[in-house]
């Protein structure tokens, strides 16, 4: 619905999006191992013609960051060329989540991404 409304307001051409399941290292009560949840994503987006799944945070031996994932995404994909930008589509409650003091650096809160 998302990029649909982009492109219906020619806000936007969007090529692509990406699911990017959480590493291990997150440490969330009852997470199923990334490996698992690696598989779900792939099995909901094996329709789609425009959306995949990002391996690289669930790789990593930390946690990550949401402008750290973001900014590897885009690294990668300057690597093509063509100019494409990442950006973040959140629901809500994420995006209620920015308020929260504490919880989220202030500079990632700016990032060109979100």
């Amino acid at each position: 619905m998302a990029r649909d409304a982009l492109h219906d307001k020619e806000i936007y051409q969007v090529v692509g999006g990406f699911m990017s399941p959480v590493s291990d290292e997150y440490q969330k009560v009852g997470l199923e191992p990334s490996r698992h949840r690696l598989e779900m994503c792939r099995l909901a987006v094996a329709g789609s013609d425009w959306i995949d799944v990002d391996e690289w945070e669930s790789c990593q031996s930390s946690y990550q960051r949401t402008v750290q994932v973001l900014g590897s995404l885009q690294e990668r994909l300057d690597e093509y060329g063509g100019g494409a930008r990442v950006m973040l589509l959140a629901g809500a409650d994420l995006i209620k989540s920015f308020e929260t003091p504490g919880l989220w650096a202030p500079e990632d809160v700016t990032a060109p991404f979100c």
